[in-house]
């Protein structure tokens, strides 16, 4: 592995956990680096097909931050770099909204299989 690859994790409520390394060669600031690993994840539910997530990712995707580094550390580093977006005035309307977007699926393929018994 490279010094310009990097481990970030996503620490959210709705994608908690998504995590990959990105070259950070290229970044120039924190944003560039939260950038390329947002765009890595961006691409990830796009192949996926998750059209609703990466609807409710797109819509939120500004909010997302690193606390608590400066971009030298993140070059210097060997941990894992999170990249947040719960903050403590959103964290109980983020948590509604993840269990609401589990039942909304889970509505999604009661449907599809009441759909396939009928045939």
């Amino acid at each position: 592995m490279t010094d310009n690859l990097k481990r970030f994790q996503i620490s959210c409520p709705v994608f908690w956990g998504f995590n990959r390394f990105v070259d950070i060669s290229k970044a120039n600031s924190i944003n560039d680096c939260i950038n390329l690993f947002l765009q890595t994840h961006r691409e990830f539910l796009f192949e996926q097909n998750y059209i609703d997530l990466l609807n409710y990712f797109d819509a939120h995707k500004s909010e997302y931050h690193i606390h608590d580094l400066t971009f030298d550390d993140i070059k210097n580093t060997n941990e894992i770099i999170y990249v947040c977006r719960h903050c403590q005035e959103t964290e109980n309307s983020e948590s509604n909204l993840s269990e609401n977007v589990l039942e909304n699926n889970l509505n999604k393929d009661q449907y599809k299989n009441s759909i396939l018994n009928l045939y």
